[in-house]
């Protein structure tokens, strides 16, 4: 029983850490019209807010995921660099179970584009964005 217990004390010692740590982006979810959607969001460590910033969104493959693309393209660096906001939305499994983004084989028949778009929304009522950018 203490093994769990440290195990669990360490573990979230580790989210903790992780929160604060800088290149680290913060999973989210968004209801989009009862179906709860997720995505990564990464703020740059230069962004306070005062002044507008693009909002970049970097989407995964078929079979994927917004955590493994985080990985395989990371932007994190340049979007310290640049001072953009990234975003890593996540696909829905298609009928074999493979992440993916809605090409008219989404069981659910989720409309990705409304995804995008309610996440842009979202984005820009909790960020400053450059919409013009």
């Amino acid at each position: 029983m203490k093994k769990i217990i440290l195990a669990a004390l360490f573990l979230l010692n580790i989210n903790v850490c992780l929160e604060a740590a800088p290149n680290v982006s913060k999973p989210k979810t968004i209801n989009i019209d009862g179906v709860l959607r997720r995505y990564r969001i990464y703020i740059p460590t230069a962004y306070d807010g005062s002044k507008a910033v693009p909002l970049l969104f970097n989407f995964h493959g078929k079979t994927s995921s917004a955590r493994e693309q985080e990985s395989y393209g990371d932007f994190r660096k340049i979007a310290d660099t640049a001072n953009f906001i990234l975003v890593h939305p996540q696909g829905l499994p298609n009928s074999l179970g493979e992440n993916s983004w809605n090409v008219n084989n989404s069981p659910l028949n989720e409309s990705d584009v409304n995804f995008i778009s309610t996440l842009i929304d979202r984005i820009i009522n909790q960020y400053n964005i450059n919409s013009n950018r």
